[in-house]
């Protein structure tokens, strides 16, 4: 196992639990704002910034950098075995982790 694959397992562990965290914030410490009325969803915006910043910076920043290395370690684990298919795959992902980070 080369160092690229050892790199994409850590990201996708990264990824997996920035998703996870990022899941758990939302059914827990966002609940509030599921079944909300208009006032009081901008009243918990402007009264949850941080929580709001930090939660965005997991589920989209985080998980969108690491997914760049997971992506590439797919890549050169599968072009052996299909080719055409890992390079479709390849930039997929690619556009997938840039449309995420932005």
């Amino acid at each position: 196992m080369n160092n690229l694959q050892k790199i994409g397992g850590v990201a996708a562990l990264i990824n997996a639990a920035a998703y996870i965290i990022g899941f758990g914030m939302v059914f827990t410490l966002l609940a509030p704002i599921m079944d909300a009325q208009p006032e009081q969803y901008l009243a918990f915006l402007a009264d949850n910034q941080a929580l709001l910043y930090v939660w965005h910076l997991i589920i989209y920043i985080v998980a969108g950098v690491f997914m760049v290395p997971l992506v590439l370690a797919m890549h050169e684990r599968l072009r052996s075995h299909a080719p055409a298919l890992s390079q479709i795959a390849l930039a997929m992902g690619l556009i997938w982790s840039g449309l995420v980070i932005a």
